[in-house]
């Protein structure tokens, strides 16, 4: 059995459960959100909170897999996502507007350590990319760059200070608490 094979069957598996993915793609978040209210009671609001991080992460999650299918079955079966099935391709949007929308009903979307993730690293990839792309400009042993050697160096400088600093700020509170 070939990849291609494999995302076809899966494909044909997930035609087949197409209403119970949709009617938990719109479940989930409800009863996220009813979970992290009932954390959220307690002593502290530490279970609730982390009960918001898990829904909110696993939403998220859940979009960016369907979007990566949907990018699969375009790019490499051709497939038309204008004809694609319209519960399975509202599921992941809808699932993570949801989470947002019935978490932020229960805890402010900027206290969550979730969402300052998602934003340090959609910063951090924006400069990873960035920064590839001006690596990219210096071609084996020539450089090709629009300006002088000072500019160049300068640029360059600046941009890596700020890719470590935007780096150590992803992972200080992140790697150093597991």
């Amino acid at each position: 059995m070939t990849i291609g094979d494999t995302f076809i069957a899966f494909m044909r598996a997930v035609f087949v459960y197409k209403t119970v993915i949709f009617a938990v793609a719109i479940i989930f978040p409800i009863v996220g959100a009813v979970f992290a209210a009932i954390g959220k009671r307690g002593k502290t609001d530490r279970d609730g909170r982390f009960v918001a991080n898990f829904v909110i992460g696993a939403s998220l999650l859940f979009f960016i897999l369907e979007t990566i299918i949907l990018f699969i079955a375009h790019r490499f079966f051709s497939a038309n996502l204008i004809q694609a099935d319209a519960m399975l391709v509202a599921s992941g949007p809808l699932c993570l507007a949801g989470s947002l929308f019935f978490i932020k009903l229960i805890f402010p979307l900027t206290e969550l350590t979730i969402i300052h993730s998602i934003a340090d690293f959609i910063v951090l990839l924006i400069f990873c990319s960035i920064a590839f792309w001006f690596i990219s400009k210096f071609r084996g042993w020539g450089i090709y760059f629009f300006g002088g050697i000072t500019e160049m160096i300068t640029i360059g400088i600046v941009m890596f200070v700020f890719l470590g600093r935007l780096f150590s700020r992803f992972s200080k509170g992140r790697l150093n608490n597991q």
